[in-house]
């Protein structure tokens, strides 16, 4: 494998038949920033605690709501595993087409499908069987060389689910999973179970206790839940950080969304799309931020216009701007309540 560096003219690569696929690809970093607006802004104001004084002179800090999670949250993350698996299948038929002599049969056309499998019996197994079909698709044919190189039990890329530093900070153990067979999870899931369920967690952090020996995980938070308990009178400051997340297919892990949706997105067009059409990795493959919009622009032109930071870095930028003010305010006064009221 080898990288492409920067240059003037980086999408030269990708034939102009698959401009769409860049435009997909990029509708799903879209995606990925709308997520991630409506998640931070959730996370404002995603749960309100309470006061309530105890007789024995002490008084619980509990959750009094949680604000309902947007839908199109849920909605707009199987969007964008669609596009990009509907990327990779518009890919490989493209590549199969063009190398294919004469005219793809219909029952030709039909095999064309990215396989994802889990060892090299079952990949041998889709060789022999495809192979008859679409030549293409044979073990020593060039395209099934770059088939077989992307399944998971060849290609060594794993998402993790969670940041490294997060991960350390937490005092947790990130999940890896490949990441063609996460998204064909994600995938499954939505079209045979439904889709993905947005989930609240939080965390919450004590002034008047050491940093180190807090529980930092993410816990699931509900209605009633009684996240402090301390003796009446006595002032204390305390943060309360809920997020939005997903669970994994496998239950292994709770995910930030617009992160997992981001370290797939970078996989698809780095590797997948690449290695697919010229059997190279590329470190700069496609501009992911792309107006899809009536620019006037002709596909190319608007794919080499296209901006180079992908979503989940631009607006992880305003989510640190935002991080800071909250930080910089002034503390707010959680109302008390009596048992009684309640």
């Amino acid at each position: 494998m080898s990288d492409q560096r920067d240059g003037s003219r980086d999408t030269d690569w990708l034939p102009t038949e698959l401009d769409p696929v860049a435009f997909r690809l990029a509708r799903a970093d879209h995606a990925i920033e709308q997520i991630a607006v409506l998640c931070a802004a959730w996370s404002q104001h995603g749960v309100t605690p309470a006061q309530i004084e105890r007789s024995e002179g002490t008084v619980d800090v509990e959750i009094e709501a949680i604000r309902p999670i947007p839908p199109a949250i849920a909605m707009l993350f199987s969007e964008a595993i669609n596009h990009m698996r509907s990327a990779i299948e518009n890919t490989l038929f493209y590549v199969v087409e063009s190398a294919h002599e004469g005219q793809l049969t219909e029952k030709q056309a039909r095999c064309i499908q990215m396989p994802i499998k889990d060892d090299q019996a079952a990949m041998d197994k889709w060789h022999r069987e495809n192979g008859k079909i679409v030549s293409e698709f044979a073990a020593g044919a060039a395209i099934g060389k770059r088939v077989a190189s992307l399944q998971p039990f060849n290609d060594p890329a794993r998402i993790p689910s969670i940041g490294e530093d997060l991960a350390e900070l937490m005092g947790v153990t990130p999940d890896f999973e490949n990441p063609l067979k996460l998204m064909q999870e994600y995938s499954n899931t939505d079209k045979h179970r439904g889709i993905r369920l947005c989930l609240a967690k939080m965390i919450v952090d004590r002034e008047d206790q050491p940093f180190i020996g807090q529980d930092h995980t993410m816990r699931p938070v509900c209605v009633g839940d009684r996240v402090m308990q301390i003796p009446v009178g006595v002032p204390i400051i305390a943060s309360f950080t809920a997020i939005i997340g997903v669970e994994r297919p496998s239950g292994a892990a709770f995910v930030s969304p617009a992160a997992e949706l981001n370290r797939l997105l970078r996989h698809v067009c780095d590797v997948v799309i690449p290695m697919l059409v010229k059997g190279i990795v590329l470190t700069r493959s496609l501009p992911p931020h792309i107006d899809l919009g009536d620019t006037g622009q002709s596909s190319r032109k608007r794919l080499q216009s296209g901006g180079w930071e992908y979503a989940h870095a631009r607006e992880g930028a305003r989510m640190m701007e935002k991080f800071v003010e909250t930080v910089s305010a002034p503390p707010k006064f959680v109302k008390m309540q009596t048992e009684d009221a309640r």
